[in-house]
């Protein structure tokens, strides 16, 4: 299972997929008012991109003003210093920088808008930025890599973009135990939702031959399994593959009375979200075992480190592919779990390794 699969990812996940920017929002605005240490450094990350700003700032979400309704707001008093947006996959909206830019100069002081986006994201996101800045003929001058200063303005006016993941680790450098598990939930959010969004495709990677030699690879895995097959263990069920648009594989069925027929393939979903390999075996509820199977193989799974999940048809169990060896190798392996599996379910001895 993932590090970052917290129980606030899955949450907002199961019942809010579509509200994941305000969800990141609100959970970094609890964390600034919760724990003043992480507010006291936030400041810091904040005034590294503009010197001129107070340490005293005060953080609210989602407030109404004549530009807009910018995520988080940052003021010294009454002032309003700061713009904070966070983002993963959603759009620049109309007033984004050019009328946050203008309402903040309306200040009497030194100002900074700063946008939180997914570090893949950055480059992009900058590059359109920029284009908006140029189409609004507003003069600006590079400071560092990625934070720019707008230019002819009576104070200071900065324009700046950091990562999740850079904010993550400034908040919770020092950070107490209280402060570092919210953190870490915020972090499980920003992962779920930086994996749900599409991302732009790189040229690079279109071009890559080895990217499909490895589907192709794991899918030959799974065939040569199947084909080799082990007549004590199990036997494939048909030679017609079956598919899905995230999946491809076949069924099998396991030795002995009442034996359950389970779908072995590469799950692009699965894979994804769990991170532990392209190889998975699935037990349908619909053939009426599949509770049986889980409760026999639970604590093995747990033992080994598997994923054992429930899904709408079913339980899926992580099988594990071999690193730095042959094929054959790969199939040998990848069959001797299946036998161990086949045991497992059996209630029968399990074989030696």
């Amino acid at each position: 299972m993932s590090l970052h699969d917290t129980i606030l990812g899955h949450l907002i996940g199961w019942g809010l997929s579509r509200r994941y920017e305000d969800a990141a929002t609100e959970g970094l605005g609890f964390l600034l008012q919760r724990h003043p240490q992480v507010r006291e450094r936030f400041v810091a990350l904040l005034r590294a991109a503009q010197p001129e700003l107070p340490d005293d700032l005060r953080f609210a979400t989602q407030e109404s003003l004549s530009a807009g309704r910018p995520d988080l707001c940052g003021r010294h008093g009454d002032a309003v210093r700061v713009f904070v947006e966070s983002k993963f996959g959603a759009a620049l909206t109309d007033n984004q920088p050019v009328s946050y830019l203008d309402r903040l100069v309306a200040e009497p002081a030194a100002s900074l808008l700063l946008f939180i986006v997914p570090e893949w994201r950055r480059i992009y996101l900058w590059r359109e930025l920029l284009e908006r800045l140029n189409a609004a003929r507003i003069d600006h001058r590079e400071i560092d890599p990625q934070l720019l200063e707008i230019a002819g303005r009576a104070h200071g006016q900065r324009l700046h973009i950091l990562s999740w993941a850079a904010v993550f680790k400034a908040l919770g450098a020092g950070a107490g135990d209280d402060a570092r598990a919210n953190i870490e939930q915020l972090v499980g959010l920003c992962r779920i939702a930086d994996d749900s969004e599409s991302r732009p495709l790189l040229r690079e990677e279109l071009a890559d031959p080895q990217v499909p030699a490895r589907l192709i690879q794991y899918v030959n895995i799974v065939r040569g399994v199947l084909d080799k097959g082990a007549a004590d263990a199990f036997r494939a069920v048909s030679r017609s593959n079956s598919s899905y648009w995230y999946a491809l594989g076949q069924k099998l069925q396991f030795t002995g009375e009442k034996a359950p027929v389970a779908w072995l393939g590469v799950d692009l979903i699965r894979w994804r979200k769990y991170e532990t390999g392209p190889v998975w075996l699935t037990f349908d509820w619909n053939w009426g075992q599949a509770k049986h199977v889980k409760d026999r193989l639970h604590g093995w799974a747990s033992e080994q480190q598997r994923v054992l999940c429930d899904i709408d048809d079913g339980v899926m169990l992580s099988l594990q592919l071999l690193a730095g060896r042959e094929q054959p190798a790969v199939i040998d392996d990848v069959i001797a779990q299946l036998r161990t599996i086949g045991a497992l379910i059996r209630g029968g001895p399990v074989p030696a390794a």
